[in-house]
């Protein structure tokens, strides 16, 4: 029995097999992470499949967009005076909600249920791509400065003239809006 425990595994003159390395345990390993590797290359191209049928769905289902068209309409400025002016149509984003009396928005002229096609400078798209705090910044950045809005109103594009502020109501503009979907 004692030639059991005094038994040494035969070593070349390198020293191999090497007796700190198990080397059954360095296979197993081996294989558990080719087996991840391979998992983790099949989920990845599933998800790039799901990716692209996800998008060419989104992009089928999307209707195409009129073209702008040009026309001449009326610009309400905020005094009230009537101009004509040549704008492109958009198409709307925002509905009014609300308009709180005495506030920026029914100063301005704008009324329930017109439809924002411009707010300024941020259009469609970029209210898409970011979200409502796009229009937040935007008023927080042009406080006491005219901005211009184009409004749809019972199908005639309108443009309003408004200045955001300060005053006895909640925000700066006094008007509730919601995302047109």
């Amino acid at each position: 029995m004692n030639f059991l425990f005094n038994f040494k595994k035969k070593q070349d003159n390198e020293g191999f097999p090497r007796s700190d390395i198990d080397v059954h345990q360095t296979l197993i390993m081996r294989n558990k992470l080719n087996c991840l590797k391979t998992d983790y290359k099949i989920l990845m191209k599933e998800i790039e499949e799901g990716m692209y049928s996800l998008h060419s769905v989104y992009k089928k289902e999307e209707k195409p967009e009129k073209k702008n068209k040009t026309e001449t309409i009326e610009t309400i400025d905020i005094v009230g005076q009537k101009k004509p002016t040549v704008i492109s149509r958009k198409t709307p984003f925002l509905t009014v909600n609300s308009v709180a009396e005495g506030s920026p928005a029914e100063i301005a002229g704008l009324q329930i249920k017109d439809e924002i096609c411009k707010f300024g400078d941020i259009e469609k798209k970029e209210l898409d791509t970011y979200g409502l705090k796009i229009l937040a910044d935007y008023v927080q950045k042009n406080i006491n400065v005219e901005i211009q809005i184009q409004v749809l109103r019972k199908g005639k594009d309108i443009i309003l003239k408004f200045i955001p502020k300060t005053w006895s109501g909640k925000g700066l503009l006094g008007c509730y809006l919601v995302p047109i979907k």
